[in-house]
């Protein structure tokens, strides 16, 4: 896994050719499970813990391994 800054442009060409995939609000709300796109934002990706997102494209977007592994450390609860 890269140590570089994950605003860092070179820290998202580096995990787009590692094969790692990037999801933007909309797709990481739905692959965390929240039934609105603001949702996600207002009550997930603010958390403590929940990987940042990479602002190199104007847009925010987040690694989908750093989110599966947030998942998976069981930090995710559904946004109503």
């Amino acid at each position: 896994m890269s140590e570089r800054d994950p605003r860092d442009p070179v820290a998202m060409l580096a995990a787009m050719l590692d094969g790692d995939r990037w999801l933007n609000a909309e797709a990481c709300a739905i692959f965390v499970g929240a039934v609105s796109t603001r949702a996600f934002l207002e009550r997930i990706a603010c958390k403590p813990g929940f990987p940042r997102p990479n602002r190199a494209t104007g847009r925010p977007v987040w690694k989908r391994s750093e989110v599966d592994e947030w998942m998976e450390r069981g930090r995710t609860t559904r946004a109503a």
